[in-house]
């Protein structure tokens, strides 16, 4: 077999088209015109349908100019049949090539034409018999030509390519046609004229506007588009939709259609004008003279269809123009009907007078300092004080003790600093803490001196899951944590851990918060609560339980903040930052700890850095719930707080540490923050164990395993 070519002589014999189409049920189109000469059946050649292109190699020359839009939306075929040469009979058929078989009609809506690669090797075709090429849509042909078939390539030379594609067996044919909107919709409403129900009005259901064309690309390096769908913007074809147009009567006509030239007779006086329904082409009239039965014949009524009315009114037919608060006005256009002093809601609604007493153009109706110049919200301080925060901490004037200095938000016991250094010269001797418990007065034993722990031998340790951990300790029920709530892995996602940010804003469940409670014997069994550090996994509850309980809360800035986001009073929560000392009952003393987060800067920043909020975090204004993510409202409060607890008990002193976050290898990394060092914790437990006069502890609480304890 020789090398196949991509360039071919061809002259074509043809048959003008009418229509195209492939709906069962409709007329053929014309028949093709018969030709004694073989010529191309297209729009340029021997009288084929306006829209339709055969391209070279089919016709030697490009058309210079085309018609109408490119239709890119058809599923073509290109049928092979050798014919009588002079009849144009088929004889019998060589090939039918699709979209789906082997040698595919492909669509190039770049370059606006369709393409098949006419193997001509792999059919049994004789240089004695005549060949024709068809272009199909469904089963309407729209143009054909006719093909000479030789073996050898100096034979080529000798067909009169004025009239013949000629084609040298076993090389490639490209069949290359253009197929226009105007060839198969004349009246561009998406539907093709075989199976249009109205074929020159348009009744359409779809698009009637074919895709517009890409940018044409330049080939690929060696692509040679005759032999091979070697071009990147050629598809295969896909199956063409068939909208179904609208045609109530079934009559075959579709209703766009049913009233051409249809004249209907005036109608006399009063009487309804006669109208062709454009369902069926039939002349009707109304079937009532006075269809709203008031006596006003229609033909003069302004709302036939209103028994109330006559004329339109205000409001328009079929509503009535009452004015139902009298202030002149009617309902229809009175946006607050049954309010005489507003038309319009305004924003406060209606019955509520959108006043604005303060002058800072808010209404009154939602301004929750409606006496307030300065504030439309309460914010941290209430209406009538100013949230100004003077040193820059993340506190406001009204809740910082310490207004004036960026590194204290409370004064501290004894005047220790929240940083955990000791004021010079103030001795930190027995720090009674009312707002903790019925705690003695100091006597000057020392904070851990002779004084006894009331009686007390032994404390209760219950785990409850996590790191929430309830000690009973005589008067002292103190609960460190205390999630209970679980919020849903699913809503938590981005960060190197997964816990960065949450999809919604979540609540706690007070229920679930509740049931516990009652467990351990109701609100009074709960005077203290310690978070370890603030992630959402220790202090989402904490607010919930200082609010069913009562108790105050002893943590981070972060969990104060937290707390006070959900409605607990700033004066409940005590911040600490290490250092600090309390004396919770006689003989009992508490001492904070600072301390590091667990992993590490690589494999999880935003769960082990240390980062605290810095003002209060804002709950979801439609849920009035909180975002969990550690990077959102729940970073973990600038690292972790430790706590030593040391008691002075009836059977000898005994004492504990607790931490709930830990790893091997930061225990000698300082925590910094903003440039302030609150020291390692090792070095900070060293330091708190130094003061209470201790070398080891009875028992640790903590995570970390061997290497940490």
């Amino acid at each position: 077999m020789g090398r196949p070519r991509s360039w071919l002589g061809v002259v074509l014999g043809a048959f003008g088209v009418a229509a195209v189409g492939c709906a069962d049920g409709n007329p053929a189109p014309a028949p093709l015109a018969r030709h004694s000469s073989a010529l191309i059946a297209d729009q340029q050649h021997g009288g084929g349908p306006v829209g339709f292109f055969f391209l070279p190699p089919v016709v030697p020359v490009q058309p210079s100019a085309f018609s109408g839009a490119f239709e890119s939306r058809l599923a073509p075929s290109v049928r092979i049949d050798r014919i009588d040469p002079a009849t144009g009979t088929t004889l019998s058929s060589v090939t039918t090539l699709t979209p789906l078989t082997a040698e595919k009609v492909r669509r190039n809506l770049a370059r606006e034409h369709y393409v098949v690669r006419w193997q001509t090797g792999r059919y049994p075709l004789s240089p004695r018999s005549s060949y024709r090429i068809r272009v199909l849509v469904g089963d309407r042909e729209l143009g054909l030509a006719d093909v000479r078939v030789v073996i050898r390539q100096s034979d080529l030379r000798g067909i009169d390519n004025a009239h013949f594609v000629g084609v040298r067996y076993g090389d490639i044919l490209p069949i290359r046609f253009r197929i226009e909107q105007g060839a198969v919709d004349r009246d561009n409403d998406g539907v093709f004229d075989w199976v249009d129900n109205c074929v020159t009005v348009p009744n359409a259901t779809g698009s009637s506007t074919p895709p517009q064309a890409p940018p044409v690309m330049r080939l690929p390096p060696r692509c040679n588009p005759d032999r091979s769908a070697c071009d990147p913007q050629e598809v295969d074809c896909l199956s063409p939709v068939r909208p179904t147009q609208v045609d109530t009567d079934g009559d075959g006509t579709g209703d766009a259609c049913e009233c051409l030239n249809v004249t209907c007779a005036p109608a006399a006086l009063c009487q309804g004008a006669a109208q062709c329904d454009d369902k069926t082409g039939i002349c009707i009239q109304p079937p009532l003279l006075d269809q709203d039965g008031d006596r006003e014949c229609d033909a003069t009524d302004g709302c036939p269809t209103d028994v109330a009315k006559t004329t339109p009114g205000q409001c328009g037919c079929g509503v009535s123009d009452i004015d139902s608060d009298g202030d002149g006005t009617p309902d229809c256009h009175d946006a607050c009907p049954t309010d005489r002093g507003k038309v319009e809601t305004g924003v406060c609604g209606c019955g509520v007078e959108d006043a604005e007493n303060d002058g800072d153009g808010v209404p009154d109706c939602v301004d929750a300092c409606p006496r307030d110049v300065l504030k439309i919200a309460k914010g941290v301080c209430g209406c009538g004080v100013p949230d100004i925060d003077s040193d820059g901490d993340g506190a406001a004037d009204c809740v910082d003790v310490c207004p004036t200095d960026p590194a204290k938000v409370h004064a501290g016991p004894c005047g220790i600093l929240d940083g955990g250094v000791a004021d010079a010269g103030v001795a930190d001797a027995d720090v009674a803490d009312a707002s903790v418990a019925d705690a003695s007065a100091a006597d000057g034993d020392g904070p851990d001196g002779g004084e006894t722990g009331g009686g007390m031998s032994h404390v209760d340790i219950t785990w409850l899951s996590i790191s929430n951990v309830y000690y009973e300790l005589g008067p002292l029920n103190i609960m460190t944590d205390g999630y209970i709530t679980r919020i849903p892995m699913s809503n938590f996602f981005g960060g190197r851990g997964g816990l960065a940010f949450t999809h919604t804003p979540n609540l706690p469940d007070v229920a679930a918060v509740r049931r516990v409670l009652d467990v351990l014997g109701g609100p009074l069994k709960v005077n203290l609560l310690l978070t370890g550090h603030s992630h959402f996994d220790h202090s989402f509850d904490t607010a919930t339980w200082s609010a069913l309980t009562g108790a105050r809360i002893i943590g981070s800035k972060t969990t104060c903040f937290q707390a006070i986001a959900q409605q607990i009073a700033s004066d409940h929560c005590r911040v600490v930052v290490g250092g600090e000392r309390f004396t919770l009952a006689e003989g009992v003393t508490m001492r904070v700890v600072r301390w590091n987060h667990s992993g590490d800067a690589t494999s999880n920043p935003e769960q082990h850095n240390p980062i605290e909020l810095n003002a209060v975090p804002i709950p979801d204004p439609a849920t009035g719930g909180l975002h969990g993510g550690v990077s959102e409202d729940f970073p973990n409060g600038g690292g972790g707080r430790g706590y030593l607890f040391t008691v002075q008990g009836s059977d000898g002193p005994f004492s504990w540490f607790f931490q709930n976050s830990a790893s091997a290898g930061d225990l000698e990394a300082p925590i910094v923050i903003d440039g302030v060092d609150y020291g390692a914790p090792l070095q900070n437990l060293r330091a708190a164990m130094a003061d209470a006069g201790l070398d080891s502890v009875d028992l640790w609480i903590g995570t970390g395993g061997a290497a940490v304890a």
